[in-house]
């Protein structure tokens, strides 16, 4: 199978991507909360910004920080 192949993380959908590296929910969290944080920081707060750097909607933004217990 080549990268796309059965068992690739293009081939499950993005939501399962971290699975392939080894990160359960809350090993995604340890790395998830901290980048967030950061993010946030270097934004001064501007979720709008934040999420534009990350490359995600702001709802989803929200979403995580609610997630994480950084709303």
């Amino acid at each position: 199978a080549g990268a796309h192949g059965p068992g690739s993380a293009e081939s499950r959908g993005r939501s399962d991507a971290h699975k392939s590296y080894g990160l359960d929910e809350r090993g995604l969290g340890e790395v998830e909360k901290p980048l967030l944080r950061e993010v946030l920081r270097w934004s001064e707060g501007h979720q709008s910004r934040a999420a534009q750097a990350l490359g995600i909607n702001r709802a989803t933004l929200r979403k995580k920080l609610a997630l994480r217990g950084l709303s």
